[in-house]
């Protein structure tokens, strides 16, 4: 006996099978021609995973027997079968999530799943950013913005050595932003922003020689912003905005020959500008520091007005910016005392009226450990010693902050210290390989003359770095530029009259 089937029964049976019957659609890829078999596996894998049935175009997937002309999908044309190159979605209905699959795809050189705007949201990747994609030795492009992607950003994409643009703006992304970053060496593009990252800015991003455009706004970043960032001087724009920064802009950022957009609003930064920062900042086509901290400021002196921008960067010249207080540090010195340290500082004059916080650097960032109280009178010198019990592990590293009754402030230059229980320590040179110039570090245990130099692979000597008596324990850095030298291998020699000798092997990249 036959049983009548009601029409929304009908209609239930019909969508439980439409996937299979979508998929049955397919030429298989046993049939395709132009790409390998594991290759359009990864595609068809991708396309319903990603809710392609949805896409609003997806003309050619699965239904012709050519991946190379699906929509979105390119391949290279120079060797057969040709492999995929690039995967190009933009605001098309994309869901789901990226399958880990796509590692097979080992000539990818660009993936975008983007939304072209933040008014034509469509595209709605979600999930994890798979870690496999770090298997992907040609990608070149990761742009992934406006979409729900979630978690973190997988540390092992610092592998992708060829990546050039990173765009993961626009999602749900949180968590640290990965150090290894800052050894993606051909990055030009990093854009982060809008997202719930938390921490402090890596100071390793200052090692991305190539990089152009850096956006981090809109997150829940903190602490100071790195003063390596100084270091990226190809940089046209930088975003900040938006964040919880705070303390002084560095006095590294100050030279950035190709920079015309620059903002740092919204946050809790602090302190008066230093001229060489509102020098620079004055040259910037488009600026903004506002919405920070009061204490943010520029002084109302003839150097500032001179630069004949008020206000710079939409902060207003201001008189009371400039401290009658806050003095000069003529010295600042670090030395061993038995398992402490004990620092000393001259100024140029005494100023009941100021305070001096001591900070010490822990990891990357500095803490307060202690105060002194100015003193002394204004017409003659003034000397200060703070002795740091429990000071931690070796090396250590110091810095003073003077603070005046408003709240204006000025940090002193660093010192750093540290035990060196086998008559000299000799850190390894960073970067190194390097393109411009790196940094090389050396401590001796008593004082002696020390003589650094530097030659080249076949040992012909080519300059002195370093002559001179150091102080025992107090570290010294070598800074080594590329100025005249041809890329290839070369080596510093330390030499001490106490008997102690030091090879480092360098690497110039031209």
């Amino acid at each position: 006996m036959l049983r009548k089937i009601g029409p929304l029964s009908l209609l239930l049976a019909i969508s439980l099978l439409f996937p299979v019957l979508a998929r049955a659609q397919f030429v298989g890829c046993k049939n395709i021609l132009q790409v390998t078999e594991v290759e359009c596996e990864v595609l068809e894998k991708f396309f319903f995973e990603t809710e392609g049935l949805s896409w609003f175009n997806n003309q050619g997937w699965g239904r012709t027997n050519q991946p190379c002309n699906w929509f979105g999908v390119t391949c290279a044309d120079t060797e057969w079968p040709r492999p995929v190159t690039k995967i190009a979605l933009i605001s098309n209905n994309v869901g789901g999530s990226l399958p880990p699959d796509l590692s097979l795809l080992t000539n990818l050189k660009e993936l975008v799943i983007e939304n072209r705007d933040a008014v034509s949201q469509f595209n709605k990747l979600g999930g994890d950013i798979p870690a496999v994609l770090s298997n992907l030795p040609e990608l070149e492009v990761l742009q992934l913005s406006r979409n729900n992607l979630r978690g973190v950003i997988p540390e092992q994409l610092s592998k992708l050595s060829n990546l050039r643009i990173l765009h993961l703006d626009d999602n749900d992304l949180s968590g640290f932003i990965p150090k290894g970053l800052g050894t993606l060496s051909a990055l030009e593009e990093l854009d982060l922003s809008n997202n719930d990252f938390s921490g402090s800015i890596p100071p390793e991003l200052g090692n991305l020689e190539t990089l152009q455009h850096l956006n981090l706004g809109a997150n829940a970043l903190e602490d100071a912003i790195p003063p390596e960032l100084g270091n990226l001087k190809n940089l046209v724009s930088i975003n900040l905005q938006n964040n919880s920064l705070s303390g002084a802009i560095p006095g590294t950022l100050n030279n950035f020959p190709n920079l015309i957009w620059l903002s740092f609003s919204d946050n809790n930064l602090d302190g008066p500008l230093s001229l060489d920062i509102a020098t620079s900042l004055a040259g910037i086509n488009t600026c903004f520091l506002t919405n920070n901290a009061p204490g943010l400021c520029v002084p109302d002196t003839p150097s500032f007005r001179a630069l004949g921008a008020d206000p710079i960067c939409g902060i207003p010249l201001s008189t009371t910016c400039s401290s009658p207080f806050l003095v000069e540090i003529t010295s600042f010195d670090a030395a061993l005392d038995g398992d402490a340290v004990l620092l000393r500082w001259t100024t140029d004059r005494g100023s009941p009226e100021i305070r001096f916080d001591v900070e010490q650097k822990v990891k990357d960032s500095f803490s307060v450990i202690g105060t002194v109280d100015g003193a002394g009178v204004a017409d003659q010198e003034q000397s200060y010693t703070f002795r740091v019990e429990n000071p931690g592990r070796s090396p250590f590293t110091f810095r003073l902050r003077q603070i005046d009754p408003s709240g204006i402030f000025a940090y002193s230059a660093e010192v750093t210290v540290q035990a060196v229980p086998e008559g000299f320590v000799v850190e390894p040179a960073f970067p190194n390989p390097f393109r411009r110039e790196t940094m090389l570090r050396f401590a001796v245990a008593t004082e002696q003359a020390v003589e650094a130099a530097l030659y080249n692979a076949v040992g012909q000597r080519v300059r002195t770095l370093y002559a001179g008596t150091p102080t025992a324990n107090v570290t010294q850095s070598i800074r080594i530029d590329t100025a005249g030298l041809s890329g290839g291998l070369y080596f510093v020699r330390l030499t001490g009259t106490d008997g102690f000798t030091a090879t480092e092997k360098l690497v110039v990249v031209k």
